[in-house]
């Protein structure tokens, strides 16, 4: 079990070319599985709750709470994103697009967002 986990597991993914990767709750850190070992991909994460993962290009997607999106392009992590309302499901949607699907947004209606982050 990695740690520190203070919340728990929220997301679990393999990525190609990289292997498993999770995200945790409430500070959104991402670790991934090396020699048998969990380890902590870096410190910053996604700095929120983390509730979904998927292979993105060269690298992975991560979202959550409240709205948070972010990419690990490789060997670093982008910017940090906002979409608006807490993303629960990525799903890639061809090879530069990604659907974000989640709770309802702010005002009440439910949200499903096509995003298409830069590339690095």
């Amino acid at each position: 079990t990695p740690e520190p986990l203070v919340g728990g597991i929220t997301s679990i993914a393999s990525i190609l070319g990289f292997g498993p990767v999770l995200a945790t709750a409430p500070t959104g850190r991402i670790f991934h599985l090396r020699d048998g070992d969990w380890e902590l991909l870096a410190e910053e994460g996604l700095g929120i709750d983390a509730y979904a993962i998927a292979p993105f290009r060269n690298g992975f997607v991560v979202g959550g709470a409240p709205g948070a999106f972010r990419q690990y392009a490789g060997d670093a992590f982008c910017e940090r994103l906002s979409v608006g309302a807490p993303t629960k499901v990525i799903f890639p949607l061809g090879a530069d697009r990604l659907v974000l699907a989640g709770d309802r947004s702010f005002d009440g209606r439910p949200i499903a967002t096509i995003v298409s982050p830069g590339s690095r």
